[in-house]
């Protein structure tokens, strides 16, 4: 059981990662001449035209593709977590559906912190060229310029860093009250499973 609870959480969870940051270069139409941007790419193809192959739906092959396949993955990963605690027979299926849309939203929080964390930190080494600097540059700049509409540029990046991590965070806390809101029970498993894997 052991091993269970520990591959299938790390496949999904991966495969959320993948897809979500797949279906963020092509909301915004990011180029993919780079490594890591083509290793995504190619890492979730595989698995897009096996799901096309028993879902032929039209709206599967447009930009939200990678993002409902996302879904799809944090679904097997929610069910299986209350599987694991013996809660599936008991929660309600409609509230494992609205669960995992709020889980979907907190992983994709989680890249775009990661993304502002590396940028700061690679950003203190000046002159750098990294393979690994351009792609976190090109993954985050569309959220930087639509901050930077608003904060009109104040104090240059640092401060749309600061009011996205500040953001994040709050947003963190209310995803929580929501989840208990809908079954505190289950909000009480997913915060033991979170500390549990820390």
């Amino acid at each position: 059981m052991q091993f269970l609870n520990f591959i299938v959480p790390s496949i999904t969870q991966f495969y959320i990662v993948l897809f979500l940051i797949k279906f963020w270069i092509q909301w915004n139409n990011i180029n993919i001449q780079n490594f890591f941007l083509q290793f995504i790419m190619k890492s979730t193809d595989f698995i897009s035209e096996k799901i096309y192959s028993i879902f032929p739906m039209k709206i599967l092959r447009k930009k939200l593709s990678s993002l409902i396949i996302s879904y799809m993955f944090v679904c097997i990963h929610m069910m299986f977590t209350f599987w694991i605690e013996n809660y599936f027979q008991l929660i309600n299926k409609i509230s494992i559906l609205i669960i995992s849309m709020i889980q979907l939203a907190t992983y994709f929080g989680k890249i775009i912190f990661w993304l502002v964390v590396g940028r700061i930190l690679l950003n203190w080494k000046k002159n750098i060229c990294h393979p690994m600097l351009e792609t976190i540059n090109s993954l985050i700049q569309p959220i930087i310029l639509k901050i930077s509409k608003i904060t009109s540029n104040y104090n240059g990046d640092y401060f749309s860093y600061v009011i996205i991590i500040l953001t994040l965070m709050s947003l963190n806390y209310l995803r929580m009250d929501l989840i208990s809101l809908i079954d505190s029970r289950a909000a009480n498993i997913i915060s033991s499973y979170h500390r549990s894997n820390t």
